[in-house]
């Protein structure tokens, strides 16, 4: 069974269970809070009574999942409200009902965490990554891959008893909490759906680039090179000094970002008819820069002496 627009496009083997999809569509209840192996405690969560706002979660709950409304408000008798987030109003949900239908598939799959590798630089890394999307382009997904994130990182860290990862996981829920219900919002709600662009005509190279970087930010030299064809990661660099200047930026995570300029060169396009935006394109957050540290950092994981040109 397939569902290419919700979570089980994520997990890729089976469909998420029904109660998870209405009740907890980050997956970051069932993935973060109720894993006993990863204390990460829930964020306070002020519940405030929003008109509509009831009858706006239904609606796009079910154009989300493709769930029939009358189905998603049958399930709704016990929850006790909803709450300001990111994506809009969000269930808080007390009591999660059957979490292990969702944890255990993880577990099913013999040596599979034992097969990953991970340290704490790639670790900080992929945290920043999570959080800069998350922030940059707020979307059920970004949220989902987040939270399913520290959730096998967490698996990886209990099999190798590492002290550090698991630091580092603690860090990362926090996170993930304050970029869905905290300070480090990206400035209002969004709809649950991600940011796309779609072409309507043959662009040229340049404007072609400037879409590039406004579509998929966060995102590196590395992932620019292989998207663009050029040779490495320090072309690239060369490239976006000579020709996107103005147009690209470094966030507090030190991944590429488009600059106010380049979401308005892009509004442009769709003004004349280029290109088509699934929704508006994302502003520039604050840098809401947070540093991870674990108790003692491994040899040669030192934070200072970026070079721009590798990343």
């Amino acid at each position: 069974m397939a569902d290419t627009n919700g979570a089980a496009y994520v997990y890729t083997i089976e469909v998420l269970p029904f109660e998870t999809r209405y009740l907890d569509p980050t997956l970051s209840g069932y993935l973060l809070d109720a894993n006993d192996r990863c204390p990460i405690s829930a964020p306070e969560i002020a519940t405030k009574s929003r008109r509509n706002a009831y009858g706006d979660y239904v609606d796009r709950l079910s154009e989300y999942w493709g769930i029939p409304g009358d189905e998603l408000r049958a399930q709704f008798s016990d929850i006790p409200g909803l709450a300001t987030s990111t994506l809009g109003p969000l269930p808080v949900v007390e009591d999660l009902s059957n979490p292990d239908r969702v944890t255990e598939r993880f577990r099913s799959i013999p040596d599979s965490y034992q097969r990953k590798r991970h340290d704490v630089r790639s670790v900080k890394k992929n945290i920043a990554f999570h959080k800069s999307r998350c922030r940059r382009t707020p979307s059920l997904g970004a949220f989902q891959s987040f939270a399913l994130y520290l959730f096998d990182l967490n698996e990886y860290a209990t099999i190798e008893s590492d002290a550090q990862l698991r630091e580092l996981i603690i860090q990362g829920g926090e996170i993930f909490y304050r970029c869905l219900y905290g300070d480090l919002w990206a400035g209002g709600p969004t709809p649950w759906e991600p940011f796309t662009i779609a072409t309507t005509e043959d662009l040229d190279t340049r404007d072609r680039r400037v879409v590039d970087i406004v579509e998929h930010q966060p995102t590196s030299n590395g992932q620019l090179a292989d998207r663009w064809g050029f040779e490495d990661g320090k072309a690239v660099w060369t490239y976006l000094q000579d020709e996107l200047n103005g147009l690209t930026t470094r966030n507090s995570d030190q991944f590429i970002c488009a600059t106010e300029s380049a979401r308005k060169y892009v509004e442009g396009l769709a003004n004349d008819g280029k290109i088509e935006l699934s929704k508006e394109p994302p502003r520039v957050p604050g840098q809401g820069r947070i540093n991870l540290e674990v108790s003692t950092q491994e040899k040669n994981d030192s934070d200072s002496g970026v070079d721009w040109s590798r990343l």
